[in-house]
């Protein structure tokens, strides 16, 4: 235990001499951490570490940090990771940090030896410059050495951009043409209020369309009585698109909607509305947006929603029933269509306490997305085909007698186990992570051995290190497992987390 630090008779000088000597020392620090990497790096390979016992798996040789640094018994990395509080792929990446900076920047190296550099900076000059070959890196460490410490982070992250691309144009060019045709669709944590966000990197002429089509969505829920913000309502004809039918329909609601108030008497209002959902030909006040959108609080109000919010209906606008008469849409556009049928399914497994449901409010969590409070789940459920599956009793073991794993038992692990069960470890539990038996199975044992208490999640790595590592593992409680390392130290590993033990054992 750290000892307490008493600073309520401290001035603010020294108060900021104790600030300046605690720097210090976390300069020491990372510097004793890094000279460990890179000693721990050198202690592996040995002949007793690495070895071709001709089983697959085996413990193999990779070379972290880039070209030109030695190759590193890959399972060493899990052990050191371990004991500073660190998943395998990080501390795997640290140490090829550490290493490089000895074999590919010695500049930068021996002033972090001297004291006239930080260790964290001059790690992340090794790991921004992780693909440059030899040469390219010996030109940026002659640029940034003696200036790395000098700059703030985002400096000096511009000026190694620029020396990597100066010293290696050709690998610079190939690089950017590479990003450039990367496309893809992927999907952010969970915030705290329940909120995700989608990243899209598409063809330009499919991001306007797509864009044009949202647009189009958010007028229409406008029309209909919705009356939130510009982009609360684009928020929402986004998750209208997973249905393109009802999307199909609303839009046509909304031209219906607007159409009916076409006649002589209609208001200015009206007209505003009915100009609101057009067919999206001609000139659009929200079609030239900025992505990311600036933030409201920057901008001018007078500047946002001109189209439809600067002519209102003539009436204040009840949410409540503004979202009741949106429902009542949708629902109605659905049962015109009785016969169809989605031809996808969207499967959410919801984490739910029946004292959260009684109470009416209170956090959930979606897997893989994370926290949600309750009374949002109307946003994340909708109203429509809702299969509620039966609930898996976590506290009831469930085994057979076999040594491969039915489904049942998979998802009784899965929901057990959100992230898999090794010191440290950041892999969610997926469909595709291995299931490991504790106790390995053997068929002249009893029976009963695959059980949901004999069963942990573990990702490939993991469960080589367990298997050809010389990891041992057992189980000290209901929801603890006890792994123990080479060299004797042990970490308990649960719902909570990974705590290191109090005590060493011998490895033997």
């Amino acid at each position: 235990m750290f000892p307490a630090f008493e600073f309520a008779d401290c001035d603010a000088a020294e108060t900021l001499a104790r600030a300046a000597a605690a720097h210090e020392l976390q300069r020491r620090s990372e510097l004793e951490l890094i000279l460990s990497a890179q000693h721990f790096a050198r202690l592996h390979p040995s002949p007793a570490r690495v070895r071709d016992d001709g089983l697959p798996g085996g413990e193999q040789t990779r070379v972290y940090g880039g070209v030109g640094c030695p190759e590193i018994a890959e399972f060493a990395a899990a052990e050191f990771g371990a004991v500073i509080g660190r998943s395998a792929g990080s501390a795997a990446m640290f140490i090829g940090q550490s290493v490089a900076l000895e074999y590919r920047f010695p500049l930068t190296w021996e002033r972090v030896r001297a004291g006239d550099a930080t260790g964290w900076k001059a790690l992340q000059l090794a790991q921004d410059c992780v693909t440059l070959s030899l040469e390219a890196a010996a030109i940026v460490d002659r640029r940034v050495a003696d200036i790395i410490d000098s700059v703030t982070l985002l400096q000096l992250k511009k000026i190694i951009k620029a020396a990597s691309w100066d010293a290696d144009p050709d690998a610079a060019k190939a690089k950017a043409e590479e990003m450039a045709k990367e496309r893809g669709v992927w999907v952010g944590r969970t915030d705290d209020h329940g909120t995700t966000t989608l990243f899209i990197k598409a063809a330009t002429g499919d991001v306007i369309q797509l864009d044009a089509t949202i647009a189009q969505l958010a007028k229409a829920l406008a029309a209909l009585g919705d009356g939130a913000s510009l982009d609360q309502r684009r928020a929402k004809a986004a998750g209208l698109l997973a249905d393109p039918e009802l999307a199909a329909d609303l839009l046509a609601a909304a031209a219906q909607r607007l159409a009916d108030t076409t006649q002589p008497t209609a208001t200015a209002a009206s007209a505003a509305l009915l100009d609101a959902v057009d067919d999206g030909s001609g000139a659009d006040d929200e079609a030239d947006r900025d992505i990311p959108r600036p933030d409201p609080a920057d901008q001018d109000p007078e500047d946002c929603d001109r189209t439809l919010d600067a002519a209102p209906p003539p009436a204040p606008i009840d949410d409540a029933a503004a979202r009741q008469e949106l429902r009542r849409t949708i629902d109605a556009a659905r049962r015109d269509h009785p016969d169809r049928r989605r031809t996808y399914q969207t499967v959410v497994n919801l984490h739910i306490t029946d004292e959260t449901l009684l109470a009416g409010g209170g956090v959930a969590r979606v897997e893989g997305y994370g926290p949600v409070y309750a009374d949002r789940l109307e946003e994340l459920l909708g109203h429509h085909r809702i299969v509620v599956r039966p609930v898996i009793d976590l506290n009831t073991a469930a085994s057979v007698h076999a040594y491969e794993i039915p489904t049942h038992i998979r998802e009784h692990i899965d929901l057990r186990y959100p992230v898999e069960q090794f010191p440290y470890g950041t892999g969610e539990t997926t469909s595709s992570t291995d299931l490991d038996h504790i106790q390995p199975y053997t068929p002249e044992s009893p029976t009963e051995q695959t059980t949901t208490d004999n069963l942990t999640p573990l990702r490939r790595f993991s469960h080589r290190l367990k298997t050809h590592g010389h990891w041992k593992v057992r189980r000290i409680s209901k929801h603890t497992l006890e792994w123990t390392s080479p060299h004797g130290y042990i970490f308990h590993v649960d719902h909570n987390g990974t705590r290191r033990a109090s005590h060493r054992t011998d490895p033997g």
